[in-house]
């Protein structure tokens, strides 16, 4: 009787040591070993004030001392560079991007979480946005016989002014820095602009209104998930769920841009209060590729100056 108690003990004691993994939750396997977590970021587009970069690393600062041995390492890339390094294969475990054709439609994997914005190729999410800005219709003095746009390689004033009813004589298409001098030197002048020209006149104490394209927006900074590693990849999905929790959103508006999930952030300035009242119906897809980007511009233009509306450039727009 002893030696068949010994021999069930025994099965036991082994079957106990096979299956233990498996009783041990999932999230204690993974901290037991370094996590070290690659996210790369680039920028596309003129924020409000302040870096979103350091926005990222300081959100990683705080994403590491809430997960044990788990540590993110955030990088800052150009548009070159970072397009030089997917092209050589390399991958992070996060990229943080805007629009810019960086060919990540095979690289990135679904995400599932609900989000309002360009990231979804068909029915699947691939990338989700974590802070967002708009456009602005800009004046001062009277009215003027022209339009400035102010425009970078991968933004749509063009578009936006689409989404409003200013039409002119001329459309003067000029990079950002050189779109908000012209409109500062000018005594009759109507800018599309976007948040961080409305930021610049604010702190240079000139007087202008401005009022907010609400109905379109690309200015969204996104998250995608382009992970190899499957403990990393649980990990990097968690960083991206903390980048649209509560206690980073309300952050946002630091940066004098705003929050995806949240309203009533921005009070402290009545420009940003009316942009977040309202969420864009239309986007321009982050996985779009160039010659659908340029031929949507060149149809802008063209239905601005035919005097048209919106409806000739919804074809090449997601609708949100």
């Amino acid at each position: 009787m002893k030696k068949l108690f010994s021999i069930i003990l025994g099965v036991i004691c082994i079957v106990l040591i096979i299956i233990s993994p498996f009783l041990i939750p999932q999230e204690q396997i993974k901290t037991e070993k370094s996590i070290i977590l690659t996210v790369w970021h680039v920028d596309s587009f003129e924020g409000g004030k302040g870096s979103r970069y350091s926005f990222l690393r300081n959100v990683a600062i705080d994403f590491n001392k809430k997960n044990k041995n788990v540590y993110v390492l955030v990088s800052n890339y150009s548009l070159n560079s970072i397009a030089e390094a997917l092209q050589g294969g390399n991958v992070p475990d996060v990229i943080s991007y805007g629009n810019c054709f960086l060919n990540l439609d095979k690289k990135v994997k679904t995400i599932k979480t609900s989000a309002v914005d360009g990231g979804e190729i068909g029915k699947n999410r691939f990338a989700v946005s974590y802070l967002r800005g708009g456009y602005f219709v800009i004046k001062k003095g009277g009215e003027s016989n022209e339009i400035i746009l102010s425009k970078s390689d991968f933004t749509t004033p063009e578009i936006a002014c689409l989404f409003t009813n200013e039409r002119a004589n001329s459309y003067l298409l000029k990079s950002p820095l050189q779109a908000y001098y012209y409109f500062l030197n000018s005594k009759n002048a109507t800018l599309i602009g976007t948040q961080r020209d409305v930021i610049r006149l604010i702190n240079n104490g000139v007087e202008f209104t401005a009022q907010p394209i609400n109905e379109y927006s690309d200015i969204f900074q996104y998250l995608s998930l382009t992970s190899v590693n499957s403990d990393n990849e649980f990990y990097a999905k968690l960083f991206i769920d903390y980048m649209l929790s509560d206690a980073v959103q309300k952050k946002v508006n630091g940066l004098s841009m705003l929050s995806v999930n949240q309203k009533g952030l921005a009070f402290d300035n009545e420009y940003l209060s009316l942009l977040e009242k309202d969420y864009p119906n239309y986007t321009f897809s982050p996985f779009s590729d160039k010659s659908t980007f340029e031929k949507a511009c060149e149809t802008a233009i063209g239905a601005l100056k035919d005097g048209k509306d919106k409806l000739d450039i919804t074809c090449y727009l997601k609708q949100l």
